[in-house]
């Protein structure tokens, strides 16, 4: 996921453990999506959400 470690973007959001890499799945005027697949289920993660997951400087994960 444009090298964001998919684990903390699982981990960020409470998706659950990933059980296989993430899969690049749409592009529209959001962004690009990406498909994760966890223990939990399958999750669309848009690419600017998971790398606010992983910013310490807050972003998304705290909303």
């Amino acid at each position: 996921m444009s090298g964001v470690p998919m684990e903390a973007v699982a981990a960020a959001y409470g998706l659950g453990e990933p059980v296989g890499p993430a899969v690049y799945a749409a592009r529209g005027e959001l962004g690009r999506i990406w498909r994760l697949d966890t223990r939990r289920g399958s999750w669309a993660v848009k690419e600017a959400l998971a790398a606010a997951a992983v910013d310490d400087g807050g972003g998304w994960r705290e909303a």
